[in-house]
């Protein structure tokens, strides 16, 4: 879902490993004739290190689970990644809303 475009290189070892995103940032650097830039690397690796802290046992009560409770944890786990993944847990939890 992010090893396309302008994602950011820590969302992409986020979401697919240092491996993956490492490869991905040098593919892209090649077509362009380019090298990758030095901070890719280590933003990668701060992606790839960084582990989302909720569960969905977190938000439940009062989810109960399915659909809203997967939707609230993805919305969530954007905010997360939007902000460096610098979030806590309990600046997440007071993030989340009540379901519909």
């Amino acid at each position: 879902r992010t090893l396309q475009g302008d994602a950011d290189p820590a969302e992409r070892g986020y979401c697919a490993g240092a491996a993956i995103a490492l490869d991905v940032a040098l593919v892209e650097a090649a077509r362009r004739g380019e090298t990758v830039p030095r901070e890719v690397p280590a933003r990668i690796a701060h992606g790839a290190a960084a582990r989302f802290p909720l569960s969905g046992g977190d938000l439940m009560p009062p989810y109960e689970g399915g659909p809203e409770l997967g939707a609230e944890l993805a919305r969530l786990e954007a905010i997360w990644i939007a902000r460096d993944f610098a979030c806590d847990r309990a600046e997440l939890l007071a993030l989340s809303r009540p379901p519909a």
